[in-house]
């Protein structure tokens, strides 16, 4: 099956349908999760890739050159 034959939640008209809908299909994320593992879709997220930059942007270096600098 490929990803394009996979079905997705509907569109809901209400919260109430939607929980519905997600009470009888609760193994759909963990069906989903094993057919992209089986087709090697699975990678870092989102949220791993945002968590690394902030981490990155934490760590800045500012030199400043010797000659800018006042003798004390």
């Amino acid at each position: 099956m490929t990803k394009s034959e996979i079905p997705g939640p509907p569109h809901f008209n209400s919260e109430k349908e939607e929980a519905e809908w997600w009470d009888k299909n609760e193994d759909y994320i963990f069906q989903e999760m094993k057919r992209a593992k089986a087709e090697g879709r699975l990678g870092f997220g989102t949220m791993v890739k945002q968590a690394a930059e902030r981490q990155a942007a934490k760590k800045t270096t500012i030199r400043q050159d010797d000659a800018g600098a006042k003798k004390l």
